[in-house]
């Protein structure tokens, strides 16, 4: 009896441990099997707990009531909608430095300006609860377009920024992001991506990827430019499964 009580108490710790993780923080366990054709031609869309699992997209609510946000959409161009996940397949007519950057199945983009082009954008909010790695000391995130504003429980983090040179469509424009996460490992918080607070760089697009916590420090600002070799590695994970592809 005692055992059988040790073995239930040790499934429901674990069973706890594993649901206050993050999860599908890189946007590839996207459930497609149910995904539904749209008008346009290779565009396709299905419900955010197929599409986003483990994620929260809201936006702030403005002056104007917004309709609810039924669907994701699967490769939709920023021209046509809202949010979509983006696979390899998206607009293979384009150049490279035209066409969103995916690592492994999907990347993620978000076109807060196209849902009212006659009034100010109303952000869009990603959110998830879990825990922070006890040992992380920085968080890692890829993103186009325009940079995403990072957020734990409700307060902004400062990012460093790294930009991919790229001459061609701004929406696609790479950059690789870093921030300080120390004061919060080993903590479960609310981690939020908003489209809020940031200027554009000729983009309508704020997309993301690759998401991952590291135990390697963020430099300190006044020794940054020591490490400007160290853009490579920062965008080594990216990088690499995106060449992968080729």
């Amino acid at each position: 009896m005692k055992t059988s009580i040790a073995l239930l108490l040790l499934l429901t710790s674990s069973i706890a441990s594993y649901s206050a993780s993050f999860h599908n923080l890189d946007f590839d366990a996207a459930d497609t099997s149910r995904l539904i054709a749209s008008d346009i031609p290779g565009v396709f869309y299905g419900t955010p707990e197929d599409l986003l699992p483990g994620w929260q997209l809201t936006r702030t609510p403005g002056q104007l009531p917004l309709p609810s946000l039924p669907v994701v959409w699967l490769n939709l161009s920023p021209e046509h909608g809202l949010v979509s996940l983006i696979d390899q397949n998206y607009r293979p007519d384009l150049p490279e430095s035209h066409r969103f950057p995916v690592a492994g199945r999907f990347s993620f983009a978000m076109y807060p300006e196209f849902a009212f082009p006659s009034f100010e954008p109303y952000p869009f909010r990603l959110k998830q609860v879990g825990d922070v790695p006890n040992d992380a000391m920085s968080i890692s995130f890829a993103t186009f377009g325009n940079p995403v504003s990072l957020f734990v429980n409700g307060t902004e983090v400062p990012t460093i920024m790294i930009f991919d040179p790229l001459e061609g469509d701004p929406n696609a424009r790479k950059a690789q992001m870093l921030a300080d996460i120390s004061s919060y490992a080993g903590q479960n918080v609310e981690l939020e991506f908003s489209t809020a607070q940031n200027q554009h760089f000729g983009s309508v697009t704020f997309g993301i990827d690759s998401i991952y916590f590291s135990p390697v420090p963020v430099p300190e600002p006044s020794v940054w430019a020591i490490f400007g070799l160290g853009a490579v590695v920062l965008g080594w994970r990216w990088r690499r499964r995106v060449l992968s592809r080729a």
